[in-house]
This record gives structure tokens, sequence and C-alpha cells, in this order.
């Protein structure tokens, strides 16, 4: 008897990728001494998967094939793995790593045990990007990425998903955590390949705070800079 053949899963060439690692520290930031609040700021994902349409549709990209959310967990604590399920049932794709692998590395010793290690997921997000621009290019079509992460470290994969693979790219941050660097490259302007949109107006609805509260949080300078944008 003849077995019937698998359904074939969509490939994901119109692709939003979440950094989860990136937002935890947004709300670091935000939440101060109220880190038992019930009430302090925290990431609403689902009204950020809705933003992210709104930004598809405003940039004339497609809806997205598939969300992609990544996180440094420790896989032991069920208060994080319920963390990872709860973002599958939003229907993303989880991508869970140990939060060990996500730590920065250094050559020749073991960081300070009394230091906080420096964690990174650019190595996750550069590798999705490789992949959909790789995909995109085999299938014959554009690639259209939103980035939500606030690491200069992805810059050289988005913009080569634009330059040499004929993608598109969105980055989405809040524009007074972004990493210093994305100021050399201009983002923000028009002559940045990377198209970029501030997640600051957004932040009641994202992290549950006003945008005066999260200038205030943040205590940076607002002239000069990513400032203009």
């Amino acid at each position: 008897m003849a077995t019937r053949p698998k359904p074939t899963a969509k490939l994901a060439t119109a692709l939003n990728y979440i950094n989860t690692l990136d937002l935890f520290r947004v709300t670091e930031h935000l939440i101060g001494d109220k880190a038992g609040d019930v009430s302090s700021p925290k990431t609403n994902y689902q009204a950020l998967l809705n933003l992210c349409e709104e930004v598809r549709k405003k940039h004339g990209l497609r809806p997205a094939d598939a969300t992609v959310a990544s996180m440094a967990v420790d896989l032991r604590s069920e208060k994080q793995l319920r963390f990872v399920d709860a973002l599958s049932k939003m229907g993303m794709v989880t991508d869970p790593v140990d939060y060990r692998w996500a730590q920065v590395g250094s050559i020749g010793g073991r960081p300070d045990e009394q230091e906080r290690p420096h964690s990174s997921m650019g190595a996750q997000v550069g590798y999705i990007l490789g992949l959909v621009a790789g995909r995109s290019q085999a299938l014959g079509v554009q690639a259209e990425v939103i980035v939500v992460t606030g690491v200069f470290d992805v810059y050289r994969s988005m913009l080569d998903l634009v330059q040499s693979r004929g993608g598109r790219a969105v980055l989405m941050f809040p524009r007074s955590m972004l990493d210093y660097r994305w100021s050399w490259v201009g983002l923000g302007t028009a002559d940045c390949p990377v198209v970029f949109e501030d997640l600051e107006p957004h932040a009641e609805v994202v992290f549950g705070v006003t945008l005066d509260v999260l200038q205030a949080k943040l205590q940076l300078p607002r002239a000069g800079g990513l400032a203009s944008i």
C-alpha cells in the first residue's frame, strides 16, 4: 500500500526575528528598583507581534511566513521553560539556547566568577539571516526580514542580505538602547540600506510604560547622534 507523502512545510523567506535577550535588557533598565512589582515593565510579545505586521504593511513587505524568537535560558528552570512555551503558543518558532552558550567567549581564560558575563544572541541572528538570504535566492523570491534587536553584531549580515542578496531588512528597537555603533552607519537615514523602526513611540503598548518614563529611566542624552532620527 502506497504511503501518502507528508506535506512540505512552507520555507520562510519573509521572516520576523525577535531577540528576547535584548528585550529583557530593555525591561531590566526600566524596572530599576521595582523587580518585585507585578506592574513593573515587561515585554508584551503579542503586542510586538502585531506591531511587526503593522511595520511590514507600512514598508510594503509581505506578511511574515514565520516569527522566530531566540532566548538564552536555563534549560533546568521550569519558569524559563514556561516562557519558551508561552511564545510557542503565540505561534512563534522558539529557539531556546543554553544561557552559557550565549556568553561571549574570551581567549586564554575564564571570566571572573564575581563578574556577570556578557551575553549576545548575535551569532544566532546572523545564522538565521544567512539561511533566509540563501533560501530566498534559491527560490527566486526576495528575502524580507524584520529583526528586533539592539546589538550591532548583526549589521554585516543585514547589509549582505540587502546589498548582495537583493533582500529588504528592517531593524526594530528602542532608539536610546541601540548599540552606539549603529550611528556609524547612518541608521535611520535614507543612505542606510537597513531601515530603522523606533520602538520608543510604542513603549506604552510594548513595554507598559509611556515614552517619557522610558527616557527618564534610561537617563541618556537626547541630542546628537541617533537622537536626531
